[in-house]
């Protein structure tokens, strides 16, 4: 089985470079985008904001339903952990479309 990593051995021709030159350069390609790519993270905060709160607001649920178990109660958790889930599957189709958009124009 050692002949399949065979010839992929540094060649005397290949450059090193280091990492705040390979920065430097990706920071250049994507400064024509840095709205966009602004935007992305503002959108995957809120993401992340909104998937995190799922549990929390389930969690919540539970033990208001537990206390006084009223249909109105129900109705207003499963509402808001349905709003959350929307606002999570939302924000993760803007934030990949609009990496993938990025990227393509890099």
């Amino acid at each position: 089985m050692g002949f399949i990593l065979d010839g992929l051995d540094t060649e005397s021709y290949d450059r090193e470079y280091k990492d705040r030159e390979l920065l430097r350069r990706i920071v250049a390609y994507f400064k024509p985008h840095g709205g966009k790519v602004a935007l992305v993270a503002f959108v995957l905060a809120i993401n992340s904001a909104a998937g995190s709160g799922v549990p929390i607001a389930i969690s919540a649920a539970i033990d208001l339903v537990s206390e006084d178990p009223v249909v109105s109660r129900m109705i207003v958790s499963t509402g808001i952990v349905l709003l959350l889930g929307v606002i999570a599957w939302g924000t993760n189709f803007v934030r990949q479309w609009l990496s993938a958009r990025v990227i393509g124009d890099v």
